[in-house]
């Protein structure tokens, strides 16, 4: 029964609670791996699974201060791996109107040491709700009940799933992993096409091309992955 007759809307809630089956069940874990990307075949031995994932923070956290990666590299990083990102946003804002916020001077740019540290925080502070971890891929899931996408035109990153992938990519690029990055959406199953037309889905399946369309999924069906 809920705290005070009052229904707990928070997507962390909901997250813990409809994923904590797959801590245990490793033929769970691998199910959803599959589903994720058809051409892998994982036992489950092979995927890990964290909630809540700040991969960049407890990575530098875990590092002794003398080989942290500084701003700096990771600027160098985005650069390498994103060297049109802020073009690509910019020119999908204006083509689509309202649908994907118009850019500040300071966003998607590293082009000073103030911004290299922007980037620096915001890589720092970007959590994942749901990361599984197979031999050859990284999978980033966003989960949502009533709330949106977000997007903080004062970050340097501005769009909350653009973020969390630019995130997933220069840390596995400063750590010296290779692995492919599978963004997913786990969403209500009555909000599922209104999250297809946002924006920022249409940007990172249209443009980056970095997220499929069949991986927007929903709760229900994670509920069939489970035991």
């Amino acid at each position: 029964m809920p705290i005070l007759g009052i229904n707990n809307r928070t997507e962390n809630w909901k997250t813990a609670y409809e994923f904590s089956p797959f801590f245990k069940d490793e033929n769970a874990r691998a199910r959803l791996a599959r589903t994720l990307d058809e051409s892998q075949s994982p036992t489950g031995n092979d995927v890990r699974i964290e909630l809540f994932w700040k991969g960049m923070r407890d990575y530098i956290n875990g590092k002794l201060s003398e080989n942290q990666p500084t701003p700096k590299e990771c600027a160098e990083a985005y650069n390498k791996l994103f060297p049109r990102l802020r073009a690509k946003v910019d020119g999908f804002a204006k083509q689509r109107g309202r649908t994907l916020n118009s850019l500040q001077d300071n966003n998607y740019d590293v082009s000073s040491s103030e911004r290299e540290e922007g980037l620096y925080n915001n890589l720092l502070n970007t959590e994942i709700d749901i990361v599984l971890e197979t031999p050859g891929s990284l999978f980033i899931g966003e989960a949502k009940g009533e709330m949106g996408l977000g997007a903080d035109g004062g970050l340097i990153l501005v769009h909350q799933l653009i973020r969390q992938y630019v995130t997933a990519s220069i840390l596995l690029d400063i750590m010296g992993i290779e692995k492919n990055v599978v963004p997913f959406l786990v969403v209500e199953e009555e909000n599922r096409e209104s999250m297809m037309n946002t924006g920022q889905v249409r940007f990172m399946t249209d443009v980056k091309r970095c997220l499929k369309k069949e991986n927007v999924l929903t709760w229900r069906f994670i509920r069939t992955l489970q035991p």
